[in-house]
């Protein structure tokens, strides 16, 4: 008996090892990322992003597909847009905590040849033979280091690529930088090199580079009890709004006086103040997105300004070397407290792109577990559908990636005809507004830097009465709702269409992005054909649109009264 029993216990601890074996290497396959983001973040911004990835049952099996959306409104800010805020201050942040006495250190120089034979020559599509004598620098930002190319006039390349790790968070990056790019290109730390080197510092002086990162640093940084300002009509100020407290920070949004009352609303029960002015176009120095990156430099001007004064004397704090302090300034919304703004520029702020390509889509490829034939969003900004495409393509490049876009965009044109929009046509020269559509937040008529990230297999439109009876439709009890897909030719009555449809199959009471990116996942199943898997973004919720998208007589009043019993609201 004793053999049996031995036998038993060796096998019973056998199997306690192997289980907790597979246990430990799930746990350590699937929770780096969510472990880093709790080390990196606390308090109400934890709870951002890692948003789950549900069936949309209704529309999967209508169509043979699955169909899947990304339950973003499930962030505490309600959106998309809280992973773009949350990325947007960290980088302004982390920017203000690089200090020339702390941060870097140089610890090492050397030649581009020796580089290329520690690399293993990894890097040598970026770099031309005529650069082989460039200089490079060793810099190490604190846990992490990056090598930082020493510039000439001769280099004409670019690159950023990782090189090797030591150990728990040690990773050595090289970049080559050239004269000519952008810094939009770079993360913040990495940018502050690229301008750096687009200055020739680097060979103008041999002085230490944190003196000139502190130089760099020294205007435009974000520090507790600054103002971060946007120009937005949709969930980015929101976001912005809900987490800007979170990093000490207070928030100024301007926004146009024809947005969803309740937006306005919301952001003040936020605590940010809200400036309200006319609709003009973007070329207009009183755009409402102008007015914010002005709002920024203001809140700037006011902190340099009061601490000039506080070092002057009393009787001349009213002047400023010889000029008295505006009027304007002194009537600005900012009090004398204010620590700074800074300027959030979704559309252009690269972050935007970063918060997707770093999160969405990682988060995407992990819950399908990399079985994922296509994904398709509309875009605003371009920052999502840039990053998750971006990522999603790099991983697997056989992954289908689409852009659904609504009525006036110029987008649809730009990717399947590589020309977005005439002269005539261009932002700031038509005669009308265009964008006579009930959706928010997407749709535009110039390539921003988000978008110019994007990596796209096609595009599809999408109307507005598709996406209001996709948010409501009442279904009939018949498995003939896709085969109806193709009788409705009326473009401006589609994207209502679907809003109605997810409400009463599925509870979901989505927002008119959400909705029209629901219509562009059936447009893909409808081009794929039944056993593929499709993602797409649930932004936001309907809350955020009960004056408009889920107001029955605002809808009645723009013809766009939802009717449909089956799928045939949706226009082939």
């Amino acid at each position: 008996m004793a053999p049996v029993r031995t036998a038993g216990a060796v096998a019973t601890l056998l199997s306690i090892a192997i289980v907790s074996y597979f246990l430990c290497k799930t746990t350590q396959h699937k929770s780096p990322r969510k472990m880093k983001l709790q080390r990196r973040r606390t308090g109400l911004v934890a709870a951002v992003g890692n948003t789950p990835l549900i069936r949309i049952n209704s529309l999967s099996d209508a169509t043979g597909c699955e169909i899947l959306g990304k339950a973003e409104f499930l962030n505490p800010g309600g959106s998309v847009k809280d992973r773009v805020a949350v990325k947007i201050i960290e980088e302004l942040q982390l920017a203000k905590l690089i200090d020339k006495a702390m941060s870097f250190r140089c610890i090492g120089v050397g030649k581009v040849s020796d580089f290329m034979s520690a690399t293993g020559h990894l890097h040598e599509k970026y770099l031309g033979r005529s650069n082989m004598e460039l200089n490079y620098i060793f810099v190490d930002i604190y846990l992490s280091a990056l090598i930082a190319a020493k510039m000439s006039d001769s280099m004409s390349t670019t690159g950023c690529f990782p090189v090797k790790s030591w150990g728990k968070s040690n990773t050595l990056y090289g970049i080559l930088l050239r004269n000519s790019m952008s810094s939009l290109q770079f993360p913040i730390c990495l940018r502050l090199l690229v301008v750096i080197g687009m200055r020739r510092f680097l060979v103008r002086r041999k002085a230490k580079l944190g003196d000139f990162l502190h130089v760099a640093l020294e205007s435009g940084a974000l520090a507790e009890g600054g103002v971060v300002t946007e120009g937005s009509a949709g969930s980015t100020a929101i976001s912005l709004a809900t987490v800007a407290p979170a990093y000490g920070c207070r928030c100024h949004v301007v926004i146009p006086d024809d947005a969803a009352l309740e937006k306005a609303q919301i952001l003040e029960a936020l605590g940010a103040t809200v400036e309200r002015v006319r609709p003009v176009s973007i070329t207009h120095r009183d755009h409402f997105v102008n007015i914010a990156r002005r709002r920024a430099l203001e809140a700037s001007e006011l902190t340099s300004t009061t601490r000039k004064k506080s070092q002057i004397d009393a009787n001349d704090s009213s002047q400023i070397n010889g000029h008295s302090i505006s009027e304007e300034k002194q009537n600005m919304q900012f009090s004398s407290e204010c620590k700074g703004g800074f300027f959030a520029d979704q559309f252009e702020n690269l972050a935007n792109f970063r918060s997707h390509y770093e999160g969405t889509g990682p988060e995407i490829l992990e819950q399908t577990g990399g079985k994922l034939d296509a994904f398709i969003a509309a875009a605003g900004t371009g920052g999502t559908v840039a990053g998750v495409s971006q990522y999603l393509k790099d991983q697997n490049s056989n992954i289908k990636c689409f852009l659904i876009d609504p009525p006036g965009s110029g987008l649809y044109n730009k990717v399947t005809r590589g020309v977005m929009y005439t002269r005539e046509e261009a932002e700031g020269r038509r005669l009308k507004n265009p964008f006579d559509t009930i959706t928010e937040g997407i749709g535009i008529n110039r390539l921003t830097e988000n978008f110019k990230m994007a990596k796209l297999d096609g595009a599809f439109r999408g109307t507005d009465m598709e996406a209001v009876e996709m948010s409501r439709f009442i279904p009939l009890q018949s498995t003939t709702h896709y085969s109806i897909f193709s009788s409705c030719k009326d473009v401006n009555m589609q994207i209502n269409v679907f809003g109605t449809y997810l409400l009463k199959n599925d509870g979901l009471f989505i927002g008119s992005s959400s909705a029209m990116n629901c219509v562009g996942a059936v447009r893909v199943a409808k081009a794929l054909g039944p056993g593929h898997t499709i993602v797409t973004i649930l932004c936001d919720s309907g809350m955020r649109h009960l004056s408009k998208f889920h107001n029955d007589e605002y809808l009645s009043e723009h013809g766009l009264t939802p009717s449909a019993t089956g799928l045939e609201f949706l226009h082939s």
